[in-house]
């Protein structure tokens, strides 16, 4: 059995917790993150090393990684899930503090530990949606259109200018989902779609939006297999931790309808302009009221406009897909299932999400 020590930011986060624990029955964790884990995190992974700290602070990054070392020996892969997030379209100052210096600080020490391999976690929405050219792949040149692209579209290239002293595997992440969805765009549609009368017909534009998605066991699975293969690939690989293509909100409100209702229902379409006003509508109520929905105004912009892509590279390189029976309309079942019995919960668990405090939690009812 193998006991590489891994170090891992964000490991109290939705998808850091996940990867913590399925790594700990095989290496030495070292996980770090501002948060401190739920005592459920600390059961599930318990002979992980926990440091709770700022990365963006270089003193503690440089404290760390010594002790680190002087105290279990070389790191051999560090895994970056930290990351700040928002869903506005306006630059805040943590996205510098965190996405950039904090990436700075670690690239920097873990370049000075002789680290072998840096993961690096990107996303697809730092992508454009598709244009003319086709779908996007591994090579397509992230953007700046919202902050949040920004800042990942500016850590992949700290990451690439730097792979002649440490070699670095950046994997653009899909929108990953749990069964208890735990997805920001998804939880709010699922929301809408069991709500009721006429809620649970409405499709903004042509229904033609969407994005591809991973579940969140896959991203484990994936992470994992990079470990395993490092040593083989290249000094700078981009993959695309996503299934094949994209899938619309017309796909998933079928699928919604059909298991929810037990009936074939007809969608309303709305139009895109007044998609809008209800966006902007309901998002100056949410501001009034302190309850500010995940949908902003600015995303009414992208209404049709789907982000599709091809993971032939991906596959080849890895040898690796989405595992057959865990998309997200297979999944749907079991997810609505999660929703109608534990909907409180559902609500609890995916509100603390949205707003960025996710918490680790036993147990995984559908997941389990």
């Amino acid at each position: 059995m193998s006991r590489n020590v891994i170090m891992i930011t964000g490991a109290a986060g939705f998808l850091g917790s996940a990867v913590a624990v399925d790594l700990s029955h095989n290496y030495q964790i070292v996980a770090v993150d501002r948060r401190k884990p739920t005592d459920s995190l600390r059961r599930a992974a318990s002979s992980v090393r926990w440091h709770r700290m700022d990365i963006a602070d270089d003193n503690a990054v440089r404290t760390l990684f010594y002790d680190t070392v002087k105290t279990l020996g070389r790191i051999d892969v560090v895994i970056h899930f930290a990351a700040y997030y928002d869903f506005n379209s306006r630059w805040h100052a943590e996205y510098e503090r965190t996405n950039i210096v904090g990436t700075a600080n670690l690239l920097r020490r873990a370049r000075e530990a002789r680290v072998s391999r840096l993961v690096f976690a990107s996303s697809i929405a730092a992508l454009s949606p598709t244009a003319s050219t086709g779908p996007l792949t591994e090579k397509t040149t992230p953007s700046d259109y919202i902050p949040y692209a920004k800042s990942k579209s500016m850590g992949e290239a700290m990451l690439l200018e730097d792979t002649g002293h440490l070699p670095v595997i950046i994997l653009r992440l899909a929108g990953v989902f749990s069964d208890w969805c735990e997805l920001p765009p998804l939880s709010s549609l699922l929301r809408m779609w069991t709500g009721g009368f006429p809620l649970d017909r409405i499709l903004a534009g042509r229904g033609t939006s969407g994005i591809p998605y991973i579940h969140r066991t896959d991203v484990v699975r994936l992470v994992r297999l990079c470990l395993d293969k490092h040593e083989e690939l290249d000094s700078a690989e981009i993959f695309l931790a996503s299934q094949n293509g994209t899938v619309s909100h017309q796909d998933l409100w079928t699928a919604v309808s059909k298991t929810w209702t037990q009936t074939q229902l007809k969608p309303w379409f709305v139009p895109q302009h007044m998609a809008a006003l209800g966006v902007r509508l309901r998002y100056l109520l949410g501001c009034l009221t302190r309850r500010v929905p995940f949908e902003r105004p600015w995303m009414t912009g992208y209404i049709d406009h789907p982000w599709v892509v091809d993971t032939a590279y991906t596959r080849a390189r890895l040898n690796w897909d989405c595992t057959v029976g865990m998309g997200i309309l297979e999944r749907m079942p079991a997810m609505l299932g999660v929703v109608r019995q534990h909907r409180h919960g559902w609500i609890k668990r995916n509100t603390l999400r949205n707003r960025a405090h996710y918490a680790y939690l036993l147990p995984d009812v559908a997941e389990a």
